[in-house]
């Protein structure tokens, strides 16, 4: 909307929060292929940095199955942070923590996030997305 708007290409910063990721997720790689290629595909563009927050120490295992998957341009831009990560967030990303939503550590209520597209009926029937493939 921002690009729209600036009628010019508006880069942005993708926060990821992965808190309670687990190396069972590796089972399902599969769709770690799918997103790797979506984050490949669209990310390298559109984002200036991709902060990966509250992430525990097994995501070091993980995150060396995961970033071969990526682009070098797309693997430069990723900030893995733990959970201690709003001053990193405000100094090396340049996030404005005010913006946030209150879970990471903003101040935004829910009411107060933009909207979520509605996801189309029957989209993903059939497919497990569970991390971990479990309920």
């Amino acid at each position: 909307a921002a690009s729209v708007e600036q009628k010019r290409l508006v880069h942005g910063a993708v926060i990821i929060d992965i808190a309670g990721i687990s190396v069972s997720v590796l089972r399902h790689l599969h769709y770690l292929k799918e997103f790797a290629s979506m984050m490949n595909t669209v990310f390298p563009d559109i984002a200036q940095t991709i902060a990966i927050v509250n992430a525990p120490a097994v995501f070091t295992q993980i995150w060396r199955v995961v970033s071969i998957l990526l682009y070098p341009a797309t693997r430069k831009k990723v900030q893995i942070l733990g959970t201690d990560f709003l001053a990193a967030l405000q100094e090396r990303v340049d996030v404005d923590v005010a913006s946030l939503p209150r879970f990471l550590g903003g101040s935004l209520r829910d009411d107060e996030l933009p909207p979520a597209l509605q996801v189309p009926v029957g989209a993903g029937r059939g497919v497990d997305l569970r991390l971990g493939g479990v309920a």
